[in-house]
Order: C-alpha cells, then sequence, then structure tokens
C-alpha cells in the first residue's frame, strides 16, 4: 500500500516494475478500480494539486516504484522549461493505446446510441413531443 486516501500528498509515484491500482471504495464496501499504472507510468499527479490523496494505491503485484517528493516537483514544475515530470520514461505506444481506449469508448456509445435512444418510444416522447411544445408556445 503507497497511501491511503484522506493521507497528506507528500509524494508522486512512478512505477518502475509490477502494477500499481488507484481504488476507491464505494458506501457498499465494494472496490472501484480508478487506474492501473504499469512500468513506465506515473500516478497520483494530482497530489500537486491538493492535500490530501483522494483514492488508495495498491501494489497488485510486487512493484518497484520511484518516490518524487510533490512540493520540489511543484515548485520547479512551472519555473524550469523541463519539469521533473517530463524526464519520465517516454511511452511511444501511450499515444496508440489512447487512440484504442478512444475507439473502444466511442464504438460503445455508438452502440448505446442505437440500442437505447433511437427506439420509436424515446424519438416520439423524447424527440417530436417536446418540439411540439415548444413550437405550440
Amino acid at each position: 500500500m503507497l497511501f491511503h486516501q484522506g493521507d497528506p500528498c507528500v509524494a508522486i509515484f512512478e512505477v518502475e516494475a509490477g502494477r500499481v491500482q488507484l481504488v476507491r471504495h464505494d458506501a457498499g464496501g465494494h472496490l472501484l478500480v480508478l487506474f492501473n499504472a504499469g512500468h513506465g507510468e506515473g500516478l497520483a499527479e494530482a497530489a500537486l494539486f491538493s492535500a490530501h490523496y483522494h483514492c488508495d494505491a495498491i501494489a497488485t503485484r510486487a512493484a518497484a516504484v520511484r518516490v518524487h517528493a510533490a512540493n520540489r516537483v511543484a515548485r520547479s514544475y512551472g519555473t524550469t522549461p523541463r519539469s521533473p515530470l517530463a524526464s519520465w520514461p517516454h511511452r511511444p505506444d501511450m499515444t496508440a493505446r489512447i487512440l484504442r481506449q478512444a475507439h473502444a469508448a466511442w464504438v460503445v456509445a455508438k452502440k448505446d446510441a442505437v440500442v437505447y435512444y433511437l427506439k420509436p418510444p424515446v424519438i416520439n416522447f423524447g424527440i417530436i413531443l417536446p418540439l411540439l411544445f415548444y413550437l405550440a408556445f
């Protein structure tokens, strides 16, 4: 466990090996995974702008992380042309991964629009009827 929700923000982290999850627990005690960080990925960057961590960081596999003091990173973030965040390993596959995730989200959104919103009752009562009410007044 790197940190718990509510702990004071003292550092941001870079995963060098293993896997770390950022998680929250809902009111029912269920675990909600916010982010999975693997090799070369940073986590808890929000610590630069917050007084407390807003989730838990749990190592799901044996993990090695590099710790960057949040106050030092925050001080140099806007004052130097090359911030410590810029020195993190470059991930050439990150753009491709983001595009794949965006495409997958678009496919799901498009399917949901067809399944849930383009049905005759929705069109009649959700689009046409409000339009008629609007035009009537």
